[in-house]
């Protein structure tokens, strides 16, 4: 288990959805395991009692959006998604060079993580606490 899936799981999902061919176990389980600790940043309502965030409090099991996040994310880590993401810790979205215009957003941001994967952000954010 490398967070929330197991590697097999992950590579069933995503086979299903992106061609995932060339992309060796050893890069994906690295992937996995920083899209974990991304998804473990996030400060949640109703946090579980054990190591980790999920299940949280009154859930039996991890939701599968949770798993779907962090397999998208970690997808999106293969990929070569992270270089944008240290522009994006600023908020940069978009640059120009003609007449130097750039564009700023923050909605990859989830809690104190940056997410890559914009759909998986957008996902995690119905489980993050709505104040600090």
């Amino acid at each position: 288990m490398i967070g929330y899936v197991t590697l097999e799981e992950a590579k069933e999902w995503l086979a299903t959805r992106y061609d995932i061919k060339g992309i060796e176990d050893i890069i994906l389980t690295k992937a996995l395991y920083r899209a974990f600790d991304k998804i473990e940043q996030i400060p949640v309502r109703f946090k579980g009692e054990g190591e980790k965030v999920f299940p949280r409090m009154g859930e039996r099991e991890v939701p599968f959006l949770i798993k779907m996040a962090q397999m998208l994310e970690a997808y999106s880590i293969v990929m070569g998604k992270e270089e944008e993401q240290a522009q994006m810790l600023n908020g940069i979205t978009s640059k120009s060079i003609g007449d130097m215009a750039v564009s700023y957003d923050k909605s990859k941001k989830t809690g104190l993580a940056n997410f890559c994967n914009a759909q998986a952000a957008q996902t995690l954010k119905r489980f993050e606490r709505k104040s600090y």
